[in-house]
């Protein structure tokens, strides 16, 4: 049984994707993506396209945030816990 599985009577789960320049990145997005597709109570914050060509969002290593970028992840977050009209397996990407 995996996580998921676990929270099956849950009304909603989020999962967010990963931008991170790491071999291992495209592997956790698409295991997300199939999560995110075989799980109906899921959605995906697609935070790898939200984030993309955003280089000011990150310091020179490629992972961590700078301020602009951990308020442009919170206001990501914020925006997908308020939300009520978006579809419960939408992904959420802008």
């Amino acid at each position: 049984m995996n996580t998921l599985d676990s929270l099956q009577s849950t009304e909603k789960i989020l999962l967010v994707n990963t931008r991170v320049p790491k071999p291992w990145e495209s592997v956790v997005n698409e295991t997300l993506t199939k999560a995110a597709e075989s799980y109906p109570n899921t959605k995906l914050i697609d935070w790898h396209l939200i984030s993309s060509g955003h280089e000011d969002y990150f310091y020179p290593d490629g992972v961590h945030l700078t301020q602009s970028g951990m308020k442009a992840y919170e206001e990501t977050l914020i925006d997908a816990l308020i939300s009520n009209k978006n579809d419960e397996r939408e992904v959420i990407s802008n």
